[in-house]
């Protein structure tokens, strides 16, 4: 019966070009649509490890292009820190770059020893961002004062997926990251103190790569523009403008603009989720359109082969065993397009365009546009299909 089905549709080849054209075309759109849908899911169900709620990111415009912080300039960026600390409802103040949900990123890799590159997110902190942000440490420890005595390194602490990228099962703690220089022209290795949990800057829709995040020292050179303040629960947004004046009385000359991390979040997530839905709607009338289509061929098709359907019936065929030749025709007819459609879509889990989507996720998106192109066929071929059944033999015959 199948090899029959095969043997119809090929009959009639140029018909079902059409019907196969739009099905091929609506399986690479669904195999693209989807599998951005379940990277997006996998994404949103990864770990952020970052607790935004109470905690208010204040921006830092020093009013220059320095690069660098002058002497005074960390004299007057230490005396902010300990303005805002002295506040009744302010439980902890840390600074750092980049700061969680500001849409910035800084990107940077290492090579190691066997040649190979990792690449990973990275940040610069001050000691107090782990108790701000609640990150959860795993092994070893957060950046302290016992990092000051640090000679021949540079303490950082890594997430579990960039400790499992580099160390594979081995303990990290007192490991060194990259490879030193023959000539020691580079600076001093990083040597790694603490793993967390997990650290998405960006929150649940963040690339998910393993991050690193470097000391920064209230009185060093390097300069930064976000201070997190975390505030007691239950504190309103009226301290926010309070937190900036009292900021602003102690560094007159700096410019400060207040902002709860909850509400940067739903700005980041909106910028990610908004082309998402879109791209989805756009995928979505497609689909409309083609599904349209789809049955308007099927049911000239049907009507056209009027006298064929009459024959059979006439010669005892049953309304069940018509109906299931044509969904089965279309059924075929799907089978060629999703075959020819598999050889594109199938090459991305071996050539890995984007390094940030795993094979498995490629394969997931496979697997359900398959069964949702199917889906689409079937359903389309239902009403024409109901109609063949209609057809009265005796009609049929004398159609002209």
């Amino acid at each position: 019966m199948i090899r029959h089905l095969f043997v119809l549709v090929w009959n009639r080849k140029r018909t079902n070009a059409l019907l196969a054209a739009e099905l091929f075309v609506s399986f690479l759109v669904l195999f693209g649509v989807v599998t951005t849908a379940v990277y997006t899911a996998r994404k949103w169900s990864l770990p952020v490890g970052v607790v935004y709620r109470d905690v208010i990111d204040v921006e830092i415009d020093t009013q220059g292009e320095r690069r660098k912080f002058t002497p005074a300039d960390s004299e007057l960026f230490r005396q902010v820190a300990a303005a805002a600390r002295a506040l009744p409802e302010v439980e902890g103040v840390a600074a750092g770059n980049p700061a969680p949900f500001t849409q910035s990123s800084w990107r940077t890799d290492f090579r190691l020893e066997n040649g190979r590159q990792v690449r990973y997110a990275a940040g610069a902190v001050t000691d107090e961002w782990a108790d701000v942000l609640s990150l959860q440490v795993t092994r070893g420890r957060f950046f302290s004062r016992e990092d000051d005595a640090a000679k021949g390194f540079r303490p950082m602490v890594i997430t579990e997926q960039l400790a499992h990228e580099v160390f594979g099962d081995a303990d990290p703690i007192g490991k060194e990251l990259g490879e030193r220089a023959p000539d020691g022209s580079e600076e001093e290795p990083y040597k790694v103190v603490g793993v967390l949990a997990a650290y998405r800057q960006n929150g649940e829709l963040d690339e998910p790569i393993g991050y690193g995040l470097q000391r920064l020292r209230w009185d060093g050179e390097r300069s930064t523009d976000h201070m997190l303040v975390r505030v007691r629960p239950g504190t309103t947004a009226a301290f926010e403008e309070r937190l900036v004046k009292t900021l602003q009385n102690v560094a007159k000359d700096w410019a400060f603009r207040a902002q709860p991390l909850s509400a940067s979040r739903e700005v980041t997530n909106r910028l990610y989720v908004v082309p998402l839905i879109l791209l989805g709607g756009i995928a979505g009338f497609f689909a409309l359109m083609v599904a349209l289509g789809l049955i308007g061929v099927l049911w000239q098709n049907v009507t056209q082969r009027t006298r064929e359907i009459g024959l059979r019936r006439a010669k005892g065929a049953a309304a069940a065993n018509v109906r299931r030749q044509v969904i089965g025709e279309i059924a075929a007819v799907t089978t060629f397009a999703v075959g020819l459609g598999s050889v594109f879509a199938l090459q991305l889990p071996i050539l890995a365009p984007f390094d940030f989507v795993s094979g498995g996720t490629y394969l997931v998106g496979y697997a359900i546009s398959v069964v949702l192109v199917y889906a689409l066929a079937f359903v389309c071929a239902l009403y024409p299909a109901h109609l063949a059944t209609r057809v009265a033999p005796a009609e049929a015959l004398r159609y002209e």
